[in-house]
């Protein structure tokens, strides 16, 4: 069996080549959130409020799969 990071380039490759393909389309996927628990004295770290400021903006308030571009 391949390894997840086989796996992971395989999937890469063939989306780079726009060669995936949607199955089970009439099949319904729950919508996904997502929480960032943090400490509060980590909370005032610059690394940790970019990071938390990039999964804002990313995610908020429609996730890039969920896009029309």
């Amino acid at each position: 069996m391949a390894s997840p990071c086989c796996r992971r380039t395989q999937w890469l490759r063939r989306f780079a080549r726009g060669t995936l393909v949607r199955v089970l389309e009439e099949f319904a996927v729950p919508t996904v959130w997502m929480k960032a628990l943090v400490p509060e004295d980590r909370a005032g770290i610059p690394r940790v409020r970019s990071l938390l400021t990039f999964l804002k903006a990313r995610y908020s308030p429609v996730p890039p799969w969920d896009r029309d571009t």
